[in-house]
């Protein structure tokens, strides 16, 4: 996986390289099947304005798979919580999209599993007609 990690009015300390290389690698261990090379571009910003909640720190996370993209943008007043919630976030997608992939195959699986046993005893699937409970 492709990691690029950028600063703007902010230097990276070697800690915060540390955290943010421990959270590249949960993402890694998770997108290890994935088809292609995964791309994930962190972006770390101490803003110029503080915004009204008091927000001063901003991470987004653009992460492009084989034949989708995850954007992940999070605001706080640490640094820290700001990079935990995008990686959450991130997380969260990323388990959600593979779930609802897989869900799909068991589904079509088990549907597919019972049908040669269906044409070998020459079971046929009743098909209703419209009409038939039509009063």
């Amino acid at each position: 996986m492709n990691t690029t990690f950028s600063a703007k009015n902010y230097t990276l300390t070697p800690s915060e390289h540390k955290i943010l290389n421990k959270k590249v690698n949960l993402i890694s261990k998770l997108l290890r099947k994935s088809k292609g090379n995964p791309i994930l571009k962190i972006e770390i910003e101490e803003l110029a304005k503080v915004d009204d909640l008091g927000n001063k720190y901003r991470c987004e996370a653009n992460l492009s798979i084989y034949d989708k993209s995850i954007y992940v943008n999070k605001l706080d007043n640490k640094l820290r919580n700001a990079i935990d919630e995008c990686f959450i976030d991130l997380r969260t997608q990323i388990i959600k999209g593979t779930k609802k992939f897989k869900s799909t195959i068991i589904k079509n699986a088990v549907k597919n599993k019972y049908s040669f046993l269906n044409r070998l005893l020459g079971r046929k699937t009743k098909k209703q007609d419209i009409y038939e409970n039509l009063e």
